[in-house]
């Protein structure tokens, strides 16, 4: 049995002839292996556009800090005040404030609270009615939110 499960994130690790060393992404299937060869686990990379396929032991789940998260935060903050004027009433001035109070309960460490605020974000910023407003950095915004529910759900795993 694989200690992988599909939607985890991983970290490629830098092995030898792995181009793709300290690449990050999500887990989206496996393919199974042949007689010869061990089964490979398909991942989504986050800075690409395609996916690959990897090894087991190429792959290390991610570790994400509260300082890394806070990032992703900002990255979604960033791009949410460039749009807010674009986006259609009341999401224009209500996720600013969304994107807020995930910031502050990741930084107080409330795990719930940010689980809320981020399902808030993910169902509003990743509504179809927004694609065009997002264009090119949707995928971002889903590289982030994916990052902080990550944290959120291994982070308070640990802390059990």
């Amino acid at each position: 049995m694989s200690e992988f499960k599909k939607g985890e994130r991983v970290v490629v690790r830098g092995s030898y002839g792995n181009r793709y060393g300290g690449e990050h992404g999500k887990i989206i299937g496996e393919e199974p292996g042949g007689i010869f060869s061990s089964k490979k686990l398909k991942v989504k990379l986050d800075n690409s556009v395609g996916e690959e396929n990897f090894s087991e032991g190429d792959l290390n789940h991610e570790e994400l800090s509260q300082g890394d998260v806070v990032d992703e935060v900002n990255k979604i903050e960033t791009l949410v005040k460039q749009v807010a004027n674009e986006l259609p009433p009341p999401m224009g001035t209500e996720l600013p404030n969304h994107v807020r109070f995930l910031k502050e309960a990741v930084e107080s460490d409330d795990k719930d609270r940010a689980d809320g605020e981020s399902r808030y974000l993910s169902s509003n910023l990743l509504d179809k009615r927004v694609d065009d407003i997002l264009g090119d950095s949707r995928s971002d915004v889903e590289t982030s939110l994916g990052k902080i529910n990550w944290w959120i759900k291994t982070s308070s795993v640990a802390s059990l």
